[in-house]
């Protein structure tokens, strides 16, 4: 005869099973979400390269604090909406450039390219001894994907991720506030 006590905990088993079966089935329903948007990104990179001659481009002085010169953003628009923005600034012997390919407003992928000389920029002869391209990915302004210079996914909840989140975040942020609100040089 089965006692009350092990039919409960037969009960409690059987409702985990099944409760752990439908976290999977929405853990598997987000990524596939999640993958798609991603492609979806990756096709809005494309686009946005290929129609950004038909765009009208406003440039502004910028200060990255990453640079003594500072440097100079672009925004390519589309009946103001911000297709892309392009940036970047320079040392001695290294170019930065940071892309935002733009679906909307809250989702957009950003390329950082980092390129390093063997003297400096200024010199002619040089030689590029050095380049790394990561791709972060933003769906609803959460990085959902960073693919670093070796091509690896660097992992979702690692504190290296969630801090580089912020930081594009913080970046984007002061970009958009230079973009809204000082006058364009061209």
């Amino acid at each position: 005869m089965i006692s009350k006590k092990n039919t409960f905990y037969a009960m409690v088993i059987i409702f985990f099973c099944i409760l752990g079966f439908f976290l999977y089935l929405n853990i598997r329903k987000n990524k596939i979400e999640i993958e798609n948007s991603i492609s979806h990104l990756d096709t809005t990179y494309i686009e946005n390269t290929n129609n950004k001659k038909n765009y009208k481009i406003k440039s502004y002085y910028y200060d990255s604090g990453l640079s003594v010169e500072g440097g100079i953003i672009s925004a390519y628009l589309d009946d103001n909406s911000i297709k892309i923005i392009e940036g970047g600034y320079s040392g001695e012997t290294f170019l930065q450039d940071y892309d935002f390919y733009f679906e909307s407003k809250s989702s957009f992928l950003l390329k950082d390219i980092f390129q390093q000389f063997d003297r400096p920029y200024s010199e002619k002869g040089r030689i590029q001894i050095k380049k790394e391209t990561n791709k972060y990915y933003f769906i609803n302004l959460k990085m959902v994907r960073w693919t670093d210079t070796q091509g690896q996914t660097v992992d979702y909840y690692s504190y290296k991720f969630k801090k580089k989140e912020q930081e594009i975040l913080n970046q984007l942020d002061n970009i958009l506030n230079v973009i809204n609100t000082e006058k364009p040089i061209r």
